[in-house]
């Protein structure tokens, strides 16, 4: 899992390695992003959807889903801004 603005890509058209961002993550046509893939920048507030579709606002930090409406036990599938 990839987390924007910490982890290091490979930029094509420079040759350079910098910081993933936003536009660099692959969205679905409607906007969600996997999370199993990218994890979002700290103290970003998003929407989640999780596995019985269930969408929230929670906020992550490091590698962790924080929100009121969120369980410990409830799988995270999909983000977005």
């Amino acid at each position: 899992m990839l987390k924007i603005g910490k982890d290091i890509a490979f930029d094509k058209n420079t040759g350079k390695t910098r910081k993933i961002r936003y536009r660099d993550v692959e969205y679905d046509q409607d906007g969600w992003i996997d999370a199993t893939k990218f994890f979002p920048s700290d103290y970003d507030l998003v929407q989640v959807k999780t596995k019985n579709n269930k969408i929230n606002m929670v906020w992550a930090y490091g590698n962790h889903w924080d929100g009121l409406k969120i369980k410990q036990n409830d799988e995270i599938l999909y983000w977005k801004r």
